[in-house]
């Protein structure tokens, strides 16, 4: 638009090529994850449409960049039972979703950047799953009177040979009971760090929330009991990465949980407690082909004690031209 504003457009689609889940089927849609339009300038960034959330972002953005996702071999997803490799790309760190609305980004202030959204509010607790149909009462809450808030701040320093990033992030939503004026506001916040030492990267990190599920933070009937109480949650990661000449080799551990409420404990509801991935990688470069071996371990633990685990093994190969 002029020597220092850019305007740009943004589409992302995924589709699915999976053999199991019948591509080819009719209600196979094509899946819009961004779309948006974008402004930069001395002013920052604006963001207006559909694009990634903020919240959990800072742990994403730490581990998603050396894994194989990066490298555009993705995830698998829907591994029977409760779709345990979903939503992994953290490593332990709840999936921020897609989400509509706006999206500010200050100019970096002496490494400091600043990330806040305003956006499109979800009802909270609706039951979809057959195994919450025991707590009707979690679909009442379907008022979104306020927008859905989160934020993401980033800081970046350089000491000699060392480089830190640390970061925070958070949500804010209200919701109200369907015919009252009965309100609740869940919640989350969370931060982590990332150190680079030379050939050597670590980054930890870790989560609370009131009112969240185990994927993707806030989405899902489990968000809140039968008694009309936020559940609330916590998660966490490490992950190291070292690079030798043109082989990086990584490494990570991650978990997130969710707590049974008293409502949970008097009716021994059997909610999903923990889910866990311990992963390892490889990466080869060379140009123009980087080739990517990734060992991903998942595990999903109820309070029954059921368990359900599987291994997800990707290899391929990224070409950039």
């Amino acid at each position: 638009m002029s020597e220092n504003v850019k305007a740009s457009a943004y589409l992302g689609v995924a589709y699915s090529i999976s053999t199991e889940d019948a591509p080819p089927a009719t209600n196979n849609n094509w899946d819009i994850r961004n779309g948006y339009l974008e402004l930069e300038g001395p002013f920052g960034d604006i963001v207006i449409g559909r694009s990634v959330g903020l919240y959990t972002l800072g742990g994403i953005i730490s581990t998603i960049n050396i894994s194989s996702a990066a490298m555009g071999l993705g995830n698998t997803c829907g591994v029977g039972g409760n779709n345990l490799s979903c939503y992994t790309s953290g490593y332990g760190v709840k999936f921020p979703g897609f989400w509509a609305g706006f999206y500010y980004t200050t100019p970096s202030l002496g490494g400091l950047k600043i990330k806040l959204a305003a956006l499109d509010p979800v009802t909270v607790g609706s039951a979809t799953s057959p195994m919450f149909m025991m707590m009707p009462t979690s679909q009442l809450w379907s008022r979104k009177p306020l927008p859905h808030f989160q934020t993401l701040i980033t800081y970046s320093t350089t000491i000699g040979s060392l480089t830190i990033n640390p970061y925070f992030n958070g949500f804010w939503q209200q919701i109200g009971k369907a015919g009252s004026g009965d309100t609740l506001n869940p919640f989350g916040t969370g931060g982590g760090v990332d150190v680079f030492v030379g050939a050597f990267k670590i980054g930890a990190g870790g989560s609370y929330e009131k009112g969240t599920t185990l994927y993707v933070p806030l989405f899902g009937a489990e968000a809140i009991d039968g008694n009309n109480q936020l559940r609330d949650g916590a998660g966490f990661y490490a992950q190291a990465r070292y690079t030798i000449g043109q082989v990086d080799v990584m490494a990570g551990y991650g978990q997130s949980g969710l707590n049974r409420s008293a409502f949970d404990t008097t009716n021994n509801i059997d909610i999903n407690k923990v889910q866990r991935n311990i992963w390892g990688a490889v990466q080869y470069h060379t140009d123009p082909i980087t080739w990517v071996a990734e060992l991903n371990s998942l595990h999903h633990e109820w309070y029954g004690g059921e368990k359900q685990a599987v291994e997800v093994i990707s290899l391929g190969a990224s070409f950039a031209y």
